[in-house]
């Protein structure tokens, strides 16, 4: 990825967290908003973001509008 390797050569430690609506996991209220942690620190955060209240929520939310034929990505 040219976003990720333009990152590296700014001296940062690129975090793929995955497709525009995945960026919900980084919204206000979940565990890495505003977190002044490590790329490897910002990764367990995002991967326990299904387990997270917000991410149950989410996902209860996507799988609703999947039954109901509704897109929310």
């Amino acid at each position: 990825m040219a976003v990720a390797r333009l990152v590296d050569d700014l001296g940062f430690d690129p975090v793929i967290a995955g497709s525009l609506a995945a960026g919900v996991r980084l919204e206000p209220g979940t565990e890495p908003f505003g977190a002044n942690v490590d790329a490897e620190g910002l990764r367990a955060m995002l991967d326990r973001f299904p387990d997270s209240e917000r991410g149950r929520v989410v996902s209860a939310a996507r799988a609703g509008a999947a039954a109901s034929g509704t897109d929310t990505a």
